[in-house]
């Protein structure tokens, strides 16, 4: 137990410990010199630093600072013990919790007492009401957010009200659409504050984000057809929410509020900067940074299993009866980790088909990664424009070379014969191909692959780099 002041067991300024007398010789308590206490704020700190003799700077000169501190002389103490957990208690030790994962790779739990919506009585601090397209409204309530999702006053006000507190060197938006919507970039820009936004998916172009309907890929709402989207119910197969995701995407192009307010778009694939020049977004405004993965944290694990690996979401654009019938065809073990709404499809397809397939359902943390360490390699088996896929990223980490269809970002990320293979997205045929391709190499030729596949994240994908990028952005638009 970490805590502040001076305790004994049983007794103590942040934490009550019951129960004790059946473990308190397993109870080793160390204090940290800190005048943090909880439900604190910015107000209550200073007045407890003003009345403290800090004559040897020992205390931070704000909550923040002295946060930083604390969780600097935490992660110390910290390392000097073995344990099996870490478990923290308010938000002001969680940065101290953090780093001791960093340092020892100990599954944390976080404690979460309050939120920002408890501790203000319901108003929160610039904080948006939320919109939930599932959610039952009243019929003044579906107006008013329809509105909302349009063009938000509540979000502009609240930005509004930030930029008088603050004063900022730069926006970076990412994912403003419906909740936030674009009603905040001109209020922005009229504090004089450049503005970049990130582009994930393709929603500055389809209403539906995606470029996929029913029939497959789509991009029938370019040159401003947005009546597309409403003729194909493109939004949860719903007619009215179609017409009012249509209505927003003509709001927005006449009005340009995105073209005319931010000054740079970010896409991490190079497919979506071409995609978005297509439909009429000047090629200046757009900069490709790829996203990175931590390249300090993992181990890869190059000797090749002999299963197949698909982990991600379970979903019609992801190509994945596709996968089965050539996994059928290659007659190759096949793992798919991951949920989502073709599940019950699938598993009546690999009945169908009597293919080698499990199921593991979803994983996360170090489960999905010791199942990716463990395979010979991934398949993104994709048949949509997929952005800068994650998992060809976190497959190279581990180790592992990718199959992966040749649509959208993913020709971006694999080096044919190198790092993996591409097919032509759909093909059952040349999947199966690669497949048996993959599954007939030498141990070492696909260790080899491996080796490559993590030597390009090193290189292309780190931290280091994507900071250096977006920092190299952020003082162009601020100089």
């Amino acid at each position: 137990v970490i805590t502040s002041g001076g305790v004994s067991v049983g007794e103590a300024d942040f934490v009550k410990l019951m129960g004790v007398n059946k473990f308190a010789k397993n109870i080793k308590i160390k204090k940290v010199d800190t005048i943090l206490t909880p439900y604190q704020t910015s107000e209550t700190y200073m007045q407890t630093f003003q009345s403290n003799n800090n004559s040897n700077n020992v205390y931070g000169k704000n909550m923040y600072e002295e946060v930083e501190r604390y969780s600097a002389v935490a992660t110390e103490i910290i390392k000097e013990d073995d344990y099996d957990i870490i478990h923290a208690h308010d938000w002001m030790t969680y940065k101290a919790a953090i780093e001791a994962k960093k340092a020892t790779g100990k599954p944390l739990v976080v404690h979460i007492h309050a939120t920002e919506f408890d501790r203000t009585g319901g108003n929160p601090n610039h904080f948006i009401s939320e919109i939930e397209f599932g959610e039952k409204y009243t019929l003044t309530e579906k107006a008013l957010k329809s509105l909302s999702i349009i063009y938000s006053f509540e979000a502009k006000r609240h930005v509004i009200n930030l930029l008088e507190e603050e004063k900022f060197d730069i926006c970076h938006c990412h994912n403003i659409y419906h909740h936030i919507s674009p009603s905040i970039l001109p209020a922005v820009k009229s504090y004089a504050v450049p503005i970049v936004m990130t582009l994930h998916d393709l929603k500055l172009c389809c209403p539906n984000y995606q470029m996929l309907t029913h029939d497959g890929i789509c991009e029938r709402c370019k040159q401003k057809k947005y009546y597309n989207a409403v003729r194909h119910k493109c939004i949860k197969n719903s007619l009215p929410l179609s017409i009012l995701i249509a209505m927003e995407s003509y709001v927005h192009q006449l009005t340009k509020i995105y073209l005319k307010n931010v000054d740079r778009f970010i896409v991490p694939s190079r497919f979506y900067g071409k995609k978005m020049k297509e439909w009429g977004i000047p090629e200046d405004q757009i900069c490709h940074i790829p996203n990175y993965v931590d390249v300090t944290q993992d181990t890869p694990e190059y000797t090749p299993g002999k299963k197949f690996l698909y982990f991600g979401r379970l979903s019609q654009q992801k190509g994945l009866k596709t996968l089965l019938k050539a996994a059928k065809e290659a007659n190759i073990e096949l793992l798919i980790a991951g949920e989502g709404p073709e599940k019950e499809a699938l598993f009546s397809l690999v009945r169908k088909l009597k293919c080698d397939v499990t199921f593991l359902g979803f994983l996360s943390g170090n489960k999905l990664k010791d199942i990716i360490r463990s395979c010979r390699a991934s398949i993104l088996p994709s048949e949509w424009y997929e952005n800068a896929p994650m998992s060809i990223k976190e497959s190279y980490l581990l180790g592992k070379p990718v199959i992966g269809a040749d649509i959208g970002g993913i020709p971006e990320l694999i080096s044919n014969e190198v790092t993996g293979f591409t097919f032509k997205s759909g093909s059952v045929g040349q999947l199966a191909n690669r497949l048996r391709h993959m599954a007939d190499m030498k141990e070492s030729e696909v260790k080899a692959m491996g080796k490559e596949a993590r030597a390009f994240v090193e290189k292309h994908h780190n931290q280091d780099l994507y900071v250096e990028r977006v920092k190299k952005l952020y003082l162009e638009l601020t100089h």
